[in-house]
């Protein structure tokens, strides 16, 4: 993430200490800016990361573990509160609304990606799946890629679902059903899935890089798609 440090145009601190902040577009890709006022106007963050002119652009301020909220262009943010405060900047005159796990959001275009709702989720976007809500037909998954309209009739309505988690043991496909597991029950999933082990086999866990590690029949690991497992008789050192 890059970070540049700038002075707003109000006010020059030749020793002051300089306040972070971060700014994205619609993209949610976060760049890290600085400034030697401890005090910004939404004005002054579209000024500040080059969005002009200021008055066709939406401001919208994404707190840590909190709420997307519109900020006027005069409405000022501390930057000395805890955390470091994020704004999202849309090229945009209206905001619209749509509900994500019944959480109510107003966002500044007509268009969102599915990668977009997964981060106002608060989940990774490469493990969970966002589905549209659709009354009278199959619920449609949105790519990471792709965008949904904002702009028909009614409120849009996505939900979040954990999509299926694929490794490998011995070299055979296994689908985990949650992302924290024993090593007993990635046993016993590989073993109702046809892999020809046993569960008294030990399972090692593949780490590029890195020496393989043992995983316990009781040991909890996170396990994340990818992941390559070998299970061999616990007697066998190969």
């Amino acid at each position: 993430m890059d970070t540049l440090i700038l002075n707003t145009p109000e006010v020059q601190h030749s020793h002051a200490t300089h306040w972070e902040f971060q700014v994205a577009g619609p993209d949610m890709n976060f760049v890290s800016l600085q400034t030697s006022d401890s005090i910004l106007l939404a004005r002054q963050v579209l000024q500040l990361s080059g969005h002009k002119p200021v008055n066709e652009y939406l401001v919208f301020q994404w707190p840590q573990g909190g709420e997307l909220k519109e900020l006027q262009l005069d409405e000022s943010v501390d930057l000395k509160a805890q955390g470091v405060e994020r704004f999202i900047v849309f090229h945009s005159d209206r905001s619209y609304r749509l509900l994500l796990e019944d959480d109510r959001i107003e966002w500044g275009t007509s268009q969102i990606s599915g990668r977009s709702l997964k981060l106002l989720a608060g989940v990774d976007p490469e493990e969970f799946a966002v589905l549209l809500d659709l009354t009278h037909s199959a619920d449609r998954e949105i790519g990471n890629n792709e965008f949904a309209d904002l702009s028909g009739d009614g409120v849009e309505r996505f939900k979040i679902e954990q999509k299926a988690i694929r490794v490998e043991v011995n070299d055979m496909p296994v689908i985990i059903d949650k992302k924290e597991a024993t090593g007993l029950h990635i046993k016993e999933l590989a073993i109702a899935q046809h892999v020809p082990i046993q569960v008294g086999f030990q399972l090692i866990m593949e780490r590029p890089g890195q020496p393989s590690k043992v995983v316990g029949d009781d040991e909890k690991i996170h396990v994340k798609t990818g992941m390559k497992f070998r299970a061999i008789p616990a007697d066998d050192n190969s």
